[in-house]
């Protein structure tokens, strides 16, 4: 029997559907940002692929600079739409923490990489100084640390005018056992908050460059409302010190465990390598300065100083008799000398009492940088900013009487020009192709599918077939499987590559059996697609891929030996993969979000596994159990619950799709 205890409160019934409906609102807007946010991403891909393919023609410098603009507005477009959806991650409580083990200096590296090229533009000198004490491999979010250290560097690095520097210290607060609180601070040169000022700083919409009187007053002014609530999500804080003349400091406390695997960072071989090594520091900013001497005395090493050139020599000329320095660690850019013109004066006239230099890089024209540095007879080199785990590795070089850091000579010799034939039916891919190789001196005829291909092979002859998979009325699979069959009666073969989007296991081997020669996956670097063309037209090219260099696998998400051991040893094969991968995921995740938003188990169990297949090759477990998760999702499961987990699972793939766009950058 009922009592009136049972009976619901009309006021709470009406509360709960309120939160129901409000519940309800907020994934259709995750949902619809998440949708137009894939959807501005699609053309904003070809816009930055052909101004790229611009830039690399012969521009005056106005329209360099409109390039470089174009450039930059659209990675402006594409930092605001993730925004967007980070805020309605977190307004709509879809916003998850994950939890896998990474390296610490790793992640703070990649932060530092791709601030590189701002950081030389401006002249701002980026300084990161880790504490001795703090641990590598830690447990947690990595790809929320990156997103929160690159705005509040990125914010420092414009607040900061030309010749000053912004400075990064990584610290412990609490004793280190299975946990410990990382404190990071981001220090920058800039005019400094006032008090007001600072009270509004992590408030939306609010803009630091207009408080602070820079020109960075680019964005919508989310980035530091989001840091914040991505903090606190992470059961951390952030707050900021500023004084007005001195600039500001922005710190962050966070939680995190230390991993089971962790070791310390300084191996016992730095101080066989480096203990008791003289080296003379010459750099004439004072906080790269102090870091660099506390990196090298830590590692075993004795530092002597200098704050310029002249100093540098007196350092070297006061030296004892038979005494001698057995590295000089240069900063190339000082005032007056540069670390180019130092190093000559050490070598002609104290080449004694100098065993070895290595030198700082500080621009964006590295090959001009090396190419100095190779006619010196500098022994080692590293671009600024300085990563602590690449400048160890370089000095253990450099001591053991190995070149460090040397490039590859690429030959400028450039073949005969080709007569070559591409079978592609997307305009954009035409002009694209066109341009590449046009650009080195290739003739390039354009079909747009294979029948034509057929027709126009029939009356004339090519060096090179370039052949998309997927062109319409025949494929490339079947126009190729007809040329090798009429090629058995002229005996005769023609040269053909397949160019494809698609991300399949077994997809190269499927071309290679279809009769084709290589396989080049979308997109395709220039420097890639010429290589592969010349290098197949060329009948004594050789394909030595025996010494790819991998990453070193615990630094990030990717398994990349075993990734390797999944493609059969093939680098090639692993290269053609990745490149179809990133090229492929954008569009798999766009028909998974079809799939939720139209309740489609049969299309999101499809996608889901094909995302997931490739995800395996790349040794991601926890990630392979989201999509696995997303796979079994039917009709008897609210969709709406589906939306969290892609979520989840989209911004772990972020991840692997940075650390595969940054080993291609390399290649």
């Amino acid at each position: 029997m009922a009592t009136e205890s049972d009976i619901p409160d009309p006021e709470m019934l009406k509360l709960e559907s309120a939160r129901r409906a409000t519940q309800a609102m907020q994934q259709q807007q995750t949902q619809f940002l998440a949708d137009l946010g894939h959807s501005i991403r699609t053309p904003l891909n070809a816009v930055a692929g052909m101004t790229h393919l611009l830039s690399t023609t012969d521009l005056t410098v106005e329209q360099s600079d409109y390039t470089r603009a174009i450039m930059s507005s659209c990675e402006s477009l594409t930092a605001l739409i993730s925004q967007l959806l980070e805020v309605s991650r977190l307004e709509s409580g879809t916003f998850e923490i994950e939890a896998d083990e990474f390296s610490l200096r790793e992640t703070v590296a990649l932060v530092t990489r791709s601030l590189a090229s701002s950081v030389y533009e401006k002249g701002v000198e980026l300084v990161v100084n880790f504490a001795t004490s703090v641990p590598d491999r830690l447990v947690g979010d990595a790809f929320r640390l990156r997103q929160l250290l690159m705005t509040l560097m990125s914010n420092a690095v414009q607040a900061t005018q030309s010749s000053n520097d912004v400075v990064v210290r990584i610290d412990v607060d609490k004793p280190i056992t299975s946990q410990c609180q990382l404190h990071l601070s981001v220090r920058d040169s800039g005019p400094g908050l006032t008090e007001d000022k600072l009270k509004a700083v992590f408030e939306p919409f609010e803009q630091l460059g207009r408080w602070q009187d820079t020109d960075s007053n680019n964005g919508p002014g989310l980035g530091l409302y989001l840091t914040k609530r991505v903090v606190e999500a992470m059961s951390g804080e952030l707050w900021c010190d500023s004084q007005i003349g001195f600039g500001s400091t922005f710190h962050v406390a966070l939680p995190f465990q230390v991993a089971a695997t962790t070791i310390d960072f300084q191996l016992d071989t730095a101080h066989s390598a480096l203990g008791g090594k003289q080296v003379l520091l010459v750099d004439d900013n004072s906080a790269s300065q102090q870091t660099l001497q506390q990196m090298l005395e830590h590692w075993g090493a004795e530092v002597v100083c200098a704050k310029d050139a002249r100093t540098a020599i007196q350092r070297v000329t006061t030296l004892g008799d038979g005494a001698s320095f057995d590295i000089a660690v240069i900063d190339a850019e000082m005032s007056v000398v540069d670390g180019y013109g130092l190093a000559r004066l050490l070598k002609q006239h104290h080449a004694n009492r100098i065993q070895r230099i290595a030198l700082m890089l500080c621009s964006t024209d590295r090959v001009a940088e090396i190419k100095q540095c190779e006619e010196i007879g500098i022994n080692g080199w590293i671009p600024k900013p300085i990563v602590e785990h690449e400048l160890f590795d370089l000095l253990l070089e450099v001591s053991e009487g190995n070149t460090a850091r040397r490039q590859p000579s690429v030959s400028k010799n450039r073949r005969q020009s080709l007569n070559l034939l591409l079978v592609e039916d997307s305009l954009f891919n035409q002009k694209l192709t066109v341009g590449i190789l046009g650009k080195r001196g290739h003739e390039v005829t354009v079909v747009n599918n294979g029948r034509e291909a057929l027709k126009l092979l029939d009356q004339s002859s090519f060096d090179c077939v370039l052949m998309d998979l997927r062109v319409p009325e025949l494929d490339g699979l079947q126009a190729t499987r007809i040329i090798r069959q009429r090629e058995q009666k002229k005996q005769t073969r023609q040269h053909i590559i397949a160019l494809t989007a698609d991300a399949i296991e077994g997809d190269k081997q499927r071309c290679i059996d279809a009769g084709m020669d290589d396989y080049l996956a979308k997109p395709f670097r220039p420097d890639e697609l010429i290589a592969k063309i010349e290098s197949i037209c060329d009948s004594n090219s050789s394909h030595d891929v025996s010494a790819m260099q991998l990453p070193p696998d615990g630094r990030g998400r990717v398994k990349w030996h075993a990734a390797l051991e999944a493609c059969g040893r093939d680098p090639s094969l692993l290269i053609a993969v990745i490149e179809a991968f990133l090229e492929d995921y954008e569009s798999l995740h766009n028909s998974m979000l079809t799939a939720i938003k139209t309740h489609d188990p049969d299309l999101l169990a499809q996608t889901a596994h094909s995302v997931k297949s490739a995800v395996r090759l790349f040794g991601d477990q926890k990630l392979i159990a989201d999509y696995e998760v997303l796979e079994r999702i039917d009709d008897t499961i609210d969709f709406r619950q589906s939306l969290p987990k892609y979520q989840s699972a989209r911004d772990g793939i972020d991840e692997i799709v940075g650390e595969l766009s940054a080993f291609m950058a390399t290649r």
